[in-house]
């Protein structure tokens, strides 16, 4: 049915990952339309406005998904920053009990925590970091 959309190996083809799920999703959604609907899209589906309210209702639901998306980012975010705050503090502390091999290991867990946060573009702070960075600028 839908296959005919993209051919198997036209798919096949593609190197960029990304050109080719989308290809794929493409696939998908046309047969699960035509699942749904019983036929293929067809231009004389609607008339104009009617294509213009499919669309319009269209980006309304994918307005709603994007953001779900920003408050799951925001709660993963929050989320992080508390578990690298507690690494931090746990660092600390061994590090004051004078336990190097519990700092390390606190330290590298803090260092991982960053390094998951950077790649969703999150800026982990640890709270006292920030205090001192605050301290500096009203020194100025």
């Amino acid at each position: 049915m839908a296959t005919n959309l993209v051919s198997k190996e036209l798919l096949d083809s593609i190197e960029n990952p990304i050109i080719k799920e989308f290809f794929q999703t493409t696939v998908r959604q046309q047969e699960k339309g035509i699942k749904k609907y019983g036929v293929e899209v067809k231009t004389d589906s609607y008339d104009l406005r009617g294509w213009v309210n499919h669309a319009l209702e269209e980006t309304v639901d994918k307005g709603v998904y994007l953001v779900s998306v920003l408050l799951l980012f925001d709660d993963m975010e929050q989320k992080l920053n508390e578990m690298y705050n507690q690494a931090i503090r746990d660092k600390e502390l061994a590090m004051r009990l004078n336990d190097l091999y519990e700092a390390d290991i606190f330290r590298e867990r803090a260092s991982a925590i960053y390094q998951c946060g950077r790649i969703f573009g999150f800026d982990l702070r640890d709270k006292q970091e920030v205090e001192r960075a605050l301290l500096r600028k009203s020194d100025k």
